[in-house]
Order: structure tokens, then sequence, then C-alpha cells
């Protein structure tokens, strides 16, 4: 629609409005996100005193479909602009630059930057993208030649293995080298990390184990515990000072564990020789036990006390006999050997990777991994600087808009850094879905981003290059789901407070337009189904097998029924089946929820990619290419000839069958009928043989994907 009609909100407006910026978009579900990224790029181009150049822009998002998307709305609101403007010259232009403008993936970005610096890298212009299954053969191959080499040339592999899998399962060994070596592809060092890590650990080994970055974890989480029971204990020993009878039951016990506590947070905080010291005091630790108090002088506080008191005991043993139990020469032994696996397991992928180039180059391939790290060689030299390359590049580009933020890694990350400026970057993603891992995504770099860059409003933002702006409003929500998913996410949320920094204003803000005033948001209802107890199923006699799922289920599916029956949208309509959704932690109550809707007479469609193969147009598609390839075969011939596509019936199979001699295939009775008759059924038959006979001549000459569209077409 007219673009200029629309009411935006504020957030919206900033993030549309702000130049001379790099900017940092949070924009929650349901927030008009594309919209937003849309009309910015619009306002771009139509500024009068300013105008931008599509062509100059980089717009990446991270699926074809989004990017196809964007295009399309970029498409339409040019359009509707040049109609409010025709005589524009500019508008005109941008319009037809379109088609060239540099929208896409990430992936078809790198890519495109690699073809036109192919010879820079050194790679043969004919060079493909691998598709994931060859690959994944591929690679299997190579690392199980890899694995078998090492065998016979490193003395150490055999117990270097058993830090991995167990003997019965070594055949699982190069899948996990696979794992491994694909994780470390998404961070910058890539397998380079394993060698600074083995370094590292060999250096550590003689400090004390405080000192080192594996004990430094412990050293903080057992201060934070100490610090958590000190103020305890000391109320502690105060409560059992005020009375003389708990003073002499408890007193001992309180003053010692408080003793032994200041003890430990000194230990910890030496300066030197921590775990030792901290060590010696946990393996020294004998707890004094409580004497039992009357009930004249037992009270709530006492009890609290008690409680806590042994809660401290118990953590105070677990960490004798867990965390602090080895010896600091143990320790030193064990760093050895994990740094030693650790050049061992480096040495195995550099061989890998090796080995998997050598292969990709004699069959010129890439994968996307290796478009990643070409993208990175091309842009960012050793120190982690923009290249030439990059530089030119940053000049190229005015404004680059990169969606889906929450989803980039640390590669992808220096690779936009590289070629942006300190303020043509619009970086747009929502912290709430950075929950899944995409492709080995980093939320933290997301949330890092966002502690880093000032609030638009606040005072800091004047003097920052970059600044941060919430759109929180939502325009496809109820307000009771809106409320409700602010609560659970500001409950979860910021238990991660450290590395999502969750704050209010990523709550959600309900926003959605309402028809009519009186209009009421349906309760959230949140529904505990208990399973009947065994008397009650007795009393069932139609066998049905009734468990939890078959419980929820009948809840779910009643709960629609009443919805289709009574239930009104925001905008008054009635509830249609296919405005509702139910959504599943697991596939297993699928069945029973589509069984206790079909009961009802309820239609359903389930997103289950298992049931792919069962659906009639693919098993109609599976059975053509199979009587293409082998006709021979009677059923899957007998499920083409009786298909929509050839249309014979039961009658005419049967026909076709009786006249020949049971030793022939259903395909021998078809050709022999064509043969001997000239009915309207052999003419059928021969229509049949004529179309199998151009197929089959097709399959063997044409590539399979071009077969497949020429079969599909027809």
């Amino acid at each position: 629609g007219n673009s200029m009609a629309r009411a935006w909100t504020e957030a919206q407006l900033q993030a549309m409005n702000i130049r001379g910026k790099t900017l940092l978009v949070s924009a929650a579900a349901g927030s008009g996100k594309t919209a937003t990224l849309t009309e910015r790029i619009i306002r771009r181009v139509t500024d009068v005193n300013d105008p931008a150049d599509i062509s100059k822009m980089l717009i990446v998002t991270f699926t074809r479909a989004a990017a196809a998307e964007l295009r399309s709305r970029i498409f339409s609101a040019l359009g509707d602009a040049l109609a409010e403007n025709p005589s524009n010259k500019h508008l005109a232009e941008q319009l037809m630059k379109i088609g060239s403008a540099q929208i896409s993936t990430i992936d078809s970005f790198y890519f495109d930057l690699i073809r036109s610096n192919f010879s820079l890298l050194g790679l043969n212009g004919s060079v493909r993208i691998s598709d994931d299954t060859e690959y994944a053969v591929l690679s299997h191959r190579v690392m199980e030649e890899v694995i078998d080499g090492f065998y016979e040339k490193e003395p150490d592999f055999p117990s270097f293995v058993e830090c991995f899998a167990s003997v019965r399962q070594l055949n699982t060994l190069p899948d996990i080298f696979l794992d491994i070596h694909e994780k470390l592809s998404s961070i910058p060092e890539g397998i380079e990390f394993l060698r600074i890590c083995a370094e590292r650990t060999e250096a550590e080994r003689d400090a004390d184990f405080f000192d080192t970055s594996f004990g430094g974890i412990l050293k903080d989480s057992t201060l934070d515990l100490l610090k958590h029971y000190l103020p305890i204990l000391e109320e502690a020993v105060d409560f059992s000072l005020s009375d003389e009878v708990v003073s002499k039951k408890y007193g001992p016990s309180f003053t010692y564990d408080l003793d032994v506590c200041r003890r430990l947070i000194d230990a910890i905080e030496a300066s030197e020789d921590g775990y030792l010291r901290t060590r010696d005091i946990l393996g020294g630790y004998s707890p004094i036990s409580l004497g039992g108090l009357s009930a004249k002088y037992a009270s709530e506080e006492s009890k609290a006390f008690k409680t806590l008191r042994s809660e401290f005991v118990e953590k105070i043993k677990d960490l004798a006999g867990k965390a602090f139990s080895k010896s600091p020469q143990t320790i030193a032994l064990a760093m050895a050997d994990t740094a030693r696996y650790t050049k061992i397991l480096y040495s195995l992928l550099l061989e890998f990777e090796r080995a998997v180039a050598a292969e990709k180059d004699r069959l010129g391939i890439l994968t996307f991994t290796d478009i990643r790290r070409l993208t990175m060689k091309l842009l960012v030299d050793d120190n982690g600087e923009p290249t030439d390359i990059a530089k030119q590049y940053a000049e190229q580009y005015t404004d680059i808009f990169i969606d889906e933020y929450q989803d980039v890694d640390g590669v992808q990350d220096l690779i936009f850094s590289s070629i942006a400026r300190p303020n043509n970057r619009f970086m747009v993603g929502d912290i709430k879905q950075s929950i899944y891992e995409f492709r080995g995504a980093e939320p933290l770099l997301f949330a890092s981003y966002r502690s880093k860059f000032p609030a638009y409003s606040s005072p800091e933002a004047a003097s920052s290059d970059a600044v941060s702006v919430f759109m929180s409003n939502n325009f496809r929500c109820d307000e009771n789901i809106i409320k409700f998913t602010n609560i659970v996410c500001s409950r979860i949320f910021s238990a991660a407070a450290d590395s999502i920094g969750y704050t209010s204003d990523d709550d959600l803000v309900f926003s959605k337009p309402t028809k009519g005033e009186n209009y009421v948001s349906p309760k959230v209802n949140i529904t505990v189904v208990k399973t009947p107890s065994r008397e009650q199923l007795a009393e069932r006699d139609d066998g049905a097998v009734i468990n939890n799922h078959y419980c929820e289920a009948e809840y779910i599916a009643t709960e629609i029924q009443k919805l289709l029956k009574d239930g009104k949208k925001a905008d008054g309509s009635r509830i249609l089946p296919g405005d509702i959704a139910v959504l599943f932690r697991a596939r297993t109550i699928c069945p029973y929820v589509t069984e206790a809707l079909k009961r009802r007479g309820i239609l359903t469609s389930e997103s289950d990619s298992r049931k792919y193969f069962e659906s009639p147009e693919v098993l109609l598609m599976l059975s053509l290419l199979h009587t293409i390839d082998n006709p021979e075969r009677d059923v899957y011939l007998a499920g083409t000839l009786r298909s929509p596509l050839f249309g014979f019936d039961m009658e005419e199979l049967i026909t076709m069958r009786s006249r020949a001699d049971r030793s022939l295939s259903l395909f021998g009775a078809l050709c022999l009928y064509a043969e001997e008759n000239d009915d309207k059924l052999a003419g059928k038959c021969k229509d049949f043989l004529c179309e199998l006979e151009a197929w089959q001549s097709d399959a063997r000459s044409l590539p399979i994907d071009r077969f497949l569209r020429i079969l599909f077409d027809s």
C-alpha cells in the first residue's frame, strides 16, 4: 500500500531515518521488521537531498525466500513511488537497476565475491559448489583414510582415540572428528584454535591450577559459592550467641564452619599456591555435629539455620571429593596429556584438510564452508585487518543491510565488518530467536553489540558511531499472548543475563489493531492434563489405548471443537480450521491428535517429513519413475496405469492379463494386447507405450534434473 499513509511507531521511524551511524535494530517477532527494512531502503533511494543508488547497496538475508520477498517488496514500493512521481528520472533508473541489485543470501554474496576474484585465489574457473550429500560421502571417506594412516604412524593414537569412543564405537570416529572440524570452521581461527589451546595448556601445566585457563573457572565458581554462604554463617553464629542453650548446642559447629569458610576465601584469594592451600583446608574439613534442641528452644529460625548449614556441609564435602580431589602433580600430568592429545587432534584435522582439499581440487568442487573461508581470506588479513580488496568493496557499498543478525557467527561478522564503514551498517535481529543454533550461530555476538552500542535515545548516542534501536511493538498477536510471552521470556532469558543481556526493552508491546472498542483478548490457558486412574480406565470397554498422549489429544480436540463452534477472531469473523495450529515438543503425540480430530470430523494437515513418500502425488511419481526404469515390475506398472495419468480401470487390466499367458509379466501382456487387437483398449495401450518409449530415451540421454523437469512438465 501507500507507504506515506502508514502509521509507523517511533522505533520504526528511528530504524528508517537514522543516518550516518552503524545501526543495530532489535526487532521482536511481529514488529514489522521486513516492512521497516524495505521502507528504510526506499527512503534512502528517494531521499530528496542525497538519493542513494540501489545498485550500490548490499542487502543480505539468511534464506532465499527472505531475499526474494525483500526484492519483490522493494520492487513494488519503488513502483508505487514512481506512480506518485512519474517524471522522476532517478526513481525510474532505480526500478531498472533492481534486477542487478545485490539482494541475496549470505552464501550467494560470498560466492559472487569469490567468482569475481578467482584468479587472485588461484582457483579454476570451472569450479562448482558441491551438494551436501556428495561432500558428506567424500569427507567421510577421506577422514577414514586419514584415521587409518594415523594408526600406523602415531604411537599414541590408540590411547588418543579412547578419549572419544569406546572400542565398540570405533566406527563412529570419522563422524566425531568431522563434527569437531565443522564446529571449528565457524570460528575465525579455524583449526589453528586447537594448536593455540595445546600450546597454552602446555605452558600452563607448571603454574598453580588457579592461574590456568581451566582452573580460573573453578576458582571463580568456588569463590561465588563461599561468598554466598559467608553472610549466612555470620548470621547463624550471631543467632546462636543470642541464647545460652542454643549457644551450647549450635555455637561450636556454626563457629567452626564460619572459620573454615573465611579461611577458604583467604586461601582462594591468596597470591600464590591458591589451589594447593584451598585443597588442604577442604581435605582437613571435619564438621562438628549439631546438638539437639528441645521443643522449647527450637524455632523457625533455628530450623532454617540448621538446614542451611547442612547444605553448606554437603557443598564443602562435594568440593573436597570432586573438584579438588586431584593433587597438583596429577593435574600437571593431565594437562600434559591434554596438550599432547590436542596436538594429535590438530595434526589429524590438518592432514584431513590437506587431503580433502586435494580431492576437491581434483573434482573441481567447493563447499559452503570453503566459500566462507575463502571470502575471509580475500577480505581479512592475518591480523584481522581489512585487506586492500575489502577496502575496495567498502568504497563501493554506500549501505550494508544484514537481516537475522542473531544468526551470524564469528567468521561472518569479521567479513561484514571488513567491508563496512564505521557508519553504514544496518543490522537487524531478535535476541529471542537466537536460541536456534543456525549453522553454528553465535547469539553472543549480537548480544555483545547490543551491550556496546548506546540506545539511540540516550545521551551517549550523539557522540557514538554506532547506536541501537528496540522495535518492540508487536502487531501480530493478541494482548494476553503478549503479556504471557513477556512473563515467560523475562524469567527464562534473564537467567542468562551475562550472555544475552535481556532487558525490559526486549519485552513485547501489544500493538495489534482491534476491531471495535469492546474486544476482549481471550485469556491464555495453561492446562495440566492428568491421566485417568486404573479404575476409571477399567470402565472403558472399547479397547482404546489410553495413555497420557491419548488424554492430551482428547483435551486438545475438544477445545478445537469448541473454537470452531463458537470462537470468533479479533475482527469478529468465525474461526476456521486453518486458523488453528497445534505445536508439539516431539512428534510422538501427533498421530493421537490427528486421530482425535478425525473422530470429530475435523480435517488436519500434518507437516511431517516422514509422510512425504506416502502422499498420493509423490507415490504416483515414484511409480512412474520405477516404470520408466524397468516396466517389468508389475506393482509399479499397475499403479502407473491406474493413475489419472493413463486412466486404465481394473476391468481393462484384467482383460489384458487374461488374454496373455501366465508366464508373461503385466508389461508383456500389455505389449501383446496392443499388437494383437484393434479396439479402444489397444489404442490406450499403444499411447502408453509410445509415451513410455519417449521418456525412456530422454532418461538415457539427459542429465537427471533436466529429465525430471521434462517429465513433470509433460
